[in-house]
């Protein structure tokens, strides 16, 4: 990108911040923040060699110049375009066939359900099973199809162990704090101790393992840890 072009965008976006009324009238996208859009889509405009960068409205998934100095009105990308959701898609669908499901009828899942996600995918369906109350038989059921203890990606650990804790499964306590003392990261290590601080029964054995690994914790992650446990 040429010189002048990034200092035609970083104007444009100080316009667009400091001075809103100018650009409001003319926004490529309806909707709140609509002027920083805008902004946003006269700056690219005017790097393609447009005379005045003046965005013509939205047209579909593109934007249009209406005053271009090559000619007719130029199509180009829009900043702000809808993304594909496919990939998703498939995971919210999986996630809502488990909670729909009654768990006293056959469960009607295989493995074959994430033989084509993607890891990011398959950490995507349990971050979606996390936003709901999944019930201890199904959360059982899962790891009978999919046998997600096996997995060793921490991400999918991560998400499925938070799971487990939060269907309330006493047998997965020893992997969670096999896991905890594995795992050094904070965005790990934090969570789950808060899920077990929260499970009264299990409080007593969560705070027994923290005292016992906390000499090879990092000090950040010990201090905020203990603040979680109240000790």
């Amino acid at each position: 990108m040429k010189p002048v072009t990034i200092i035609g965008f970083l104007l444009t976006l100080y316009l667009a911040l400091l001075e809103p009324p100018l650009v409001e009238g003319l926004c490529c996208d309806n909707g709140n923040w609509a002027w920083v859009k805008k902004g946003c889509c006269v700056a690219s405009c005017a790097g393609q060699n447009c005379g005045t960068g003046d965005c013509g409205g939205a047209s579909g998934r593109t934007c249009y110049c209406r005053r271009c100095k090559n000619g007719p009105p130029v199509q180009f990308f829009c900043l702000f375009k809808s993304f594909d959701t496919s990939l998703a898609d498939v995971c919210i669908e999986l996630k809502n066939r488990w909670m729909e499901w009654d768990a006293v009828e056959p469960c009607p899942f295989s493995k074959g359900d994430l033989r084509k996600f993607f890891s990011q995918q398959i950490t995507e369906f349990l971050a979606e099973l996390l936003e709901e109350e999944v019930s201890l038989s199904k959360v059982q059921a899962m790891q009978t199809v999919y046998d997600f203890n096996s997995y060793k990606n921490c991400e999918i650990r991560f998400r499925w162990l938070r799971l487990c804790l939060k269907a309330k499964w006493e047998a997965q306590v020893p992997l969670v704090l096999q896991f905890v003392t594995e795992q050094g990261r904070m965005k790990y290590v934090r969570p789950l101790y808060r899920e077990m601080y929260n499970w009264e029964e299990i409080r007593p054995r969560a705070i027994d393992h923290f005292k016992k690994t906390r000499s090879s914790m990092m000090s950040m992650s010990a201090t905020i840890i203990a603040k979680d446990l109240h000790l």
